[in-house]
């Protein structure tokens, strides 16, 4: 973190954020089974049967975390619980970076941790977590001026993520083309993509 910052390279609008996470499904073939196994499969955010992996990307666009694939039932916010002891390690600050400047609107709440930056499918782990997360609008209230533009702030330094997202689907047809091959190979297959990815962002 301290090298990001010193080279100026830190998220613009939230620079005591370590790194900003999300998760990326990719379709795949309607599997074989039961109704209830087929299920397992089945996202009812997407409208399809796939396969999900949560990535972490620092500010400079490497991805430093790719969780194992869960199947399409399971949620964001599971898969990150799933994998707190990446990101109580990740965001945890060093004793060399507990001097360093935090001004960040969960500092009070956690010191001692950098935080992360994640989407509106992350509500409620800000209780547990040192996560910043866009607020959602309530049915019965519109959000406040102040609310919006915090959300925006948010979204603006998460494009870093969801332009891994892009470069993995751009770069490598077998990550964004329909999963056809079994599902044991998945993980293998995914997680060079993203080895690759990371290769391809240090040469260019």
């Amino acid at each position: 973190m301290r090298k990001i910052v010193l080279q100026g390279r830190a998220f613009h609008h939230y620079p005591e954020a370590g790194y900003a996470v999300g998760v990326t499904f990719q379709q795949s073939n309607m599997p074989s089974g039961t109704q209830q196994e087929r299920a397992e499969y089945y996202s009812a955010t997407h409208k399809l049967h796939c396969y999900k992996t949560k990535l972490s990307v620092i500010p400079t666009g490497l991805c430093i975390n790719c969780s194992s694939h869960y199947r399409g039932s399971a949620t964001d916010i599971t898969i990150f619980r799933d994998n707190k002891g990446f990101h109580q390690a990740a965001a945890t600050k060093s004793p060399s970076e507990e001097n360093m400047a935090d001004d960040g609107p969960l500092h009070d709440q956690y010191p001692g941790s950098w935080t992360i930056l994640a989407d509106k499918g992350y509500q409620g782990l800000a209780d547990s977590y040192c996560v910043l997360h866009p607020k959602r609008r309530h049915p019965m209230a519109s959000l406040t001026l102040e609310e919006e533009e915090t959300n925006r702030s948010i979204s603006t330094d998460r494009i870093t993520i969801e332009n891994y997202f892009g470069r993995i689907w751009t770069l490598w047809a077998v990550a964004s083309d329909n999963y056809r091959w079994q599902e044991k190979k998945y993980e293998t297959i995914f997680r060079a993509c993203v080895a690759l990815t990371n290769v391809q962002i240090h040469v260019t």
